[in-house]
């Protein structure tokens, strides 16, 4: 997580924090073995696409995954 903080004038500043989002999967077949290892890693403001291999019926073949921001806010309100 990246955070810079920048004074704007006497009484005010800007904050801006960037965090990386590294989602990692370990698919398994019945036996326990693994058969699908994903990495993927996005920053703040930017999804992912992420493919599933058995996707529901009628579904789309991906989801696509986004930061919540979360941890972000959490910083944030911490500094009010």
């Amino acid at each position: 997580m990246n955070i810079v903080v920048k004074k704007i004038s006497e009484n005010s500043s800007q904050v801006i924090i960037n965090a990386r989002y590294v989602y990692s999967s370990d698919f398994t077949d019945t036996n326990g073995r693994s058969i699908n290892n994903d990495t993927w890693v996005f920053n703040t403001g930017e999804c992912k696409e992420v493919f599933v291999s058995n996707p529901t019926k009628g579904t789309p073949p991906s989801r696509t995954i986004c930061p919540t921001y979360k941890a972000e806010n959490a910083i944030l309100n911490a500094l009010k």
